[in-house]
């Protein structure tokens, strides 16, 4: 029988495989899906979570294309997976959020921006939500 740690490896190798140009709405799966606190609850976990939005933050980035409908449903996605992540995982997650605050794609800064509304990151973290708020603008 597989352990856990086993068994998140693997699935966590799986969705990488997920994360492809432009497959938008496997990537929403993928960041809705680990979007659980219980799953969350492992910081191991929570780590490797917070490593699949990096790389689908990556991305958006890079896409040509920023406007498809696909695109728009996995930043709905975003908009409220990250918030669920980083409430797991608050240092690692703030600084995750920091590091994009000075991008250009207006698609991150709008993910930023839905996820530092979430009252999950407002009340238990005030002053770190203030402060990317603050690098935001």
């Amino acid at each position: 029988m597989l352990n856990n740690l086993s068994l998140c490896n693997g699935l966590i190798s799986e969705l990488e495989k997920w994360i492809q140009e432009e497959e938008w709405l496997l990537m929403r799966a993928v960041a809705t899906g680990l979007a659980n606190p219980s799953f969350l609850g492992d910081k191991e976990h929570a780590q490797k979570a917070l490593r699949l939005h990096e790389l689908i933050f990556d991305q958006i980035i890079r896409a040509s294309y920023q406007n498809s409908e696909e695109l728009i449903a996995l930043r709905k996605g975003l908009g409220y997976s990250l918030s669920v992540v980083v409430q797991a995982i608050p240092e690692e997650g703030f600084k995750f959020m920091d590091k994009f605050t000075r991008s250009e794609n207006k698609n991150i800064i709008w993910i930023l921006k839905q996820n530092l509304k979430k009252n999950r990151l407002i009340k238990n973290h005030p002053l770190e939500v203030k402060s990317t708020i603050k690098k935001l603008n």
